[in-house]
């Protein structure tokens, strides 16, 4: 069968079931589908279907099952979906939904099988489907996901299917133990950069993944550089012989069977003295960075950008205030900077760097660890 879906099936209060699936029905899902109040299943699996999926499918409060597998669905998936607290198969694979994994699937505790895999879905998966305690089967590799939770406590769960997505150790050897775990391979991790640096200043990078059994091996141009052995590499003065290009190997003890590599970091080095700047375009705002990495011990990276030129001010308080660094204080060009902070001596816990560009003023958190 060809064509749209008939809409009229919402004049069907009664209306138990709906096989669809295996034709060639395109156009999209109708919303007033959402009228079938007696529904428990709903297979459109394998057609032609596109648009995104109603969420008034979420009024149907006892619908069981459903199957919208194999289609070109698109679009995110609507959190109203999750009203519906029966559900028990959820199949969306294989279609080309995008976005994020709703945190109300979280409502679903019957839930069983959750097939999510073959789209472009990204994000974390949300913490709270440890709560659907009935899970038995998740599949959602294929993705670009990211930030997995530990799902070893779901008693019922024997499948877990997480390759080809953007998961690091951290989050995939707390679910080693799962009796079915699909997990290699995963994309490379990290963000690829262009930095310039200037000799003699501090200089750190890191691979954002700190599993306790990794093993890392960083390199500069393919090869391995020697000591450099850790999470972080780090070098306390630049030289001219340190530009090329940066990556880690990470492997890891328990799930011993994969690799992960960081992508590439390219670091120039220009006879210059002041704070990095990177060699991309003027900024067209000022802003102030997230810290990277954090937590960190002892040394972490602030990056600034200066729309314009002026007096930049970076400063470092401790909880009560007081002052404890002073990072920059002088005029800068427009640009992209990094600043490094070294906490070695300094004690654990959270601080406060502050910026003031112009009439710009910024605060953000940071924590040392022990």
């Amino acid at each position: 069968m060809t064509g749209p879906l008939p809409p009229g099936f919402g004049n069907c209060p009664k209306m138990r079931e709906v096989f669809c699936n295996n034709n060639q029905f395109e156009g999209s899902i109708p919303s007033a589908w959402g009228n079938m109040e007696r529904c428990v299943q709903i297979n459109l699996s394998d057609n032609l279907l596109t648009g995104s999926i109603p969420p008034e499918l979420g009024n149907l409060t006892g619908l069981t099952n459903l199957i919208l597998n194999d289609n070109s669905l698109s679009g995110e998936i609507p959190g109203g979906l999750f009203q519906n607290q029966s559900l028990r198969m959820l199949y969306l694979h294989d279609n080309q939904l995008e976005g994020s994994i709703p945190e109300e699937i979280s409502r679903c505790t019957r839930l069983q099988y959750l097939f999510l895999h073959s789209n472009e879905l990204s994000g974390p998966v949300p913490a709270g489907i440890v709560q659907d305690t009935s899970l038995k089967k998740i599949l959602i590799h294929g993705n670009q996901l990211s930030d997995l939770p530990d799902l070893s406590a779901l008693k019922y769960l024997t499948d877990l299917y997480v390759y080809e997505n953007q998961f690091g150790f951290e989050d995939l050897v707390p679910n080693a133990g799962i009796q079915v775990f699909i997990y290699n391979p995963q994309d490379s991790i990290g963000t690829a950069s262009d930095t310039t640096l200037h000799p003699g200043e501090p200089w750190v990078i890191g691979t954002g993944d700190n599993a306790s059994s990794n093993v890392y091996q960083w390199f500069n141009n393919g090869t391995e550089i020697e000591d450099a052995a850790g999470a972080e590499y780090h070098i306390d003065a630049v030289s001219m012989s340190d530009a090329g290009t940066y990556h880690c190997r990470i492997g890891n003890t328990v799930l011993a069977d994969m690799i992960l590599y960081t992508r590439p970091v390219t670091v120039t080095v220009e006879e210059n003295t002041g704070i990095a700047e990177s060699v991309q375009a003027v900024p067209d705002r000022f802003a102030l960075m997230q810290n990277y990495p954090n937590p960190f011990n002892p040394v972490t990276a602030i990056r600034f950008d200066v729309s314009e030129k002026c007096t930049v001010t970076l400063t470092v308080y401790n909880v009560l205030g007081q002052r404890v660094a002073i990072l920059a204080d002088r005029i800068y060009e427009p640009g992209e900077y990094q600043s490094v902070f070294y906490a070695s001596s300094f004690g654990s816990g959270l601080y406060f760097y502050h910026i003031r560009m112009g009439e710009f003023q910024a605060v953000r958190k940071m924590i040392v660890m022990e």
